[in-house]
């Protein structure tokens, strides 16, 4: 049997080495993940470091056992007890913990997972499994539209940190992403010129569509925020409009992940009609707000700057989501030389 003392300090060192083995296995995750782990390994050690100051003193509780069980029971009792002091610590540290981390930008110069190389007959596989991620990094992208939506009806400090903290995620799952996507690019063969698009330019300029539609929305988001709190109340026609554009929005990019997995040309027209529809009733919208200014309508001067500023950005990023279609549409199809409106000068 080991000595007491060797014991105790077994018990503590395969805790913090729960903490290390965590850190060990997220190496190649993505950096939410690997910081994860690190604050895993910091609470453990919170808790380890400060027993060692103890150790003497348990290390002689447990030669003074009756027996070995006894002793291996009041050390399996010490280890829960430490288990359980580690839990309600984390859930006071935790969160404050997690951010310092992530302000420390320690995983910026980490080279994210880069995929082996696969088998051209499983590169089609590989390239679905592309496309699931590409799906979810569109559904964070959708999260972070609604959160605009809010910070124009209420603007919000706690909605701003979480959007932007969910920014910094999205660029991240892109760039792993990305890579993910070269690296199979190598293995896939070409498809012949009449065979276009390609699957792989299509999933891999969607990705590159998402990744900007979150960078507008950050800088969207960072213009909402320069409003002081009585600069903007925008009369309720100005906000149904901004409502009405955001909803066609969302549902352009529903229909935008909808054709990434149908690929259908069919589908395909309808997208790049939406979007000459989208740019037709901003140009309207816009003239109807020039009409509310024109008539003196209370609000509508106020939040001129805004409610304009974030029409077009609107109909920027609608403008993005609507582009997926006309890889699908045929250069001689009709549909595929339509153009949105121009829009009247403001």
């Amino acid at each position: 049997l080991l000595p007491a003392d060797a014991a105790f300090a077994l018990v503590l060192g395969a805790s913090l080495g729960s903490g290390l083995q965590a850190v060990a296995a997220s190496h190649s995750a993505v950096a939410p993940a690997r910081q994860a782990a690190l604050v895993l390994l910091a609470v453990k050690g919170l808790v380890v470091l400060p027993l060692l100051a103890f150790h003497e003193r348990s290390a002689s509780l447990l030669a003074a056992a009756p027996d070995s069980l006894a002793a291996a029971a009041w050390l399996a009792i010490g280890h829960l007890a430490a288990t359980l002091l580690a839990s309600l610590l984390a859930l006071g540290v935790a969160t404050p913990l997690a951010r310092a981390i992530a302000q420390w930008r320690l995983f910026d110069g980490v080279r994210a997972f880069r995929a082996p190389a696969v088998g051209a007959e499983h590169a089609g596989v590989a390239l679905s499994a592309g496309v699931r991620d590409v799906v979810r990094l569109a559904d964070r992208v959708e999260v972070m539209l609604r959160g605009l939506l809010k910070m124009f009806l209420l603007p919000d400090a706690t909605v701003a940190a979480s959007m932007r903290e969910l920014e910094q995620a999205i660029d991240t799952d892109y760039r792993a992403l990305k890579q993910r996507l070269l690296a199979l690019r190598r293995d896939m063969p070409q498809a012949a010129p009449a065979q276009r698009p390609d699957r792989w330019d299509v999933v891999m300029g969607f990705a590159i569509t998402l990744e900007q539609l979150a960078d507008a929305a950050d800088r969207v988001l960072h213009d909402l925020e320069k409003r002081s709190p009585g600069q903007c109340h925008p009369p309720r026609s100005a906000i149904a409009e901004v409502c009405g554009l955001h909803a066609v929005l969302m549902q352009n990019l529903r229909a935008a992940v909808g054709l990434l997995l149908n690929e259908d040309a069919a589908f395909a027209r309808r997208l790049v009609q939406a979007d000459a529809e989208f740019s037709e009733l901003e140009r309207l919208y816009a003239a109807a707000h020039l009409e509310r200014l024109a008539t003196g309508e209370p609000g509508s001067l106020d939040s001129s700057g805004v409610h304009l500023d974030l029409l077009g950005d609107l109909e920027r990023m609608n403008r993005l989501v609507c582009a997926l279609g006309r890889y699908f549409v045929p250069p001689s199809d009709p549909m595929a030389t339509l153009q949105a409106p121009a829009q009247a000068p403001a």
